[in-house]
């Protein structure tokens, strides 16, 4: 009878996040965008507006984003509420 024992492995970062990628790997426009369930134009929009994800400026016409600063950038956005949306919302007017 063969041995089935099952080796241990490291988890690395992603997993322990339980994210699809490592923190550091950095996603082209098309993948972002797919994360984001949104098209790559929205996201060039927001990169002219600076409303979206920060992002690594490549080479002249290429742009990439750490995939760890995709999940901050949805962390910040993500409210218990709707009242907390709200007051959020307007604590960004009074800033500005």
């Amino acid at each position: 009878m063969k041995d089935t024992a099952i080796e241990a492995t490291q988890p690395d970062s992603s997993s322990q996040h339980g994210w699809k990628y490592s923190p550091e790997e950095v996603l082209t426009s098309h993948q972002t965008a797919d994360e984001l369930n949104i098209t790559t134009k929205t996201l060039s929009r927001w990169r002219q507006d600076s409303s979206g994800p920060k992002f690594i400026r490549i080479s002249r016409n290429k742009v990439g984003y750490a995939y760890g600063e995709i999940q901050n950038w949805i962390q910040a956005r993500t409210y218990q509420g709707t009242h907390d949306a709200y007051m959020a919302e307007l604590e960004t007017a009074d800033a500005s």
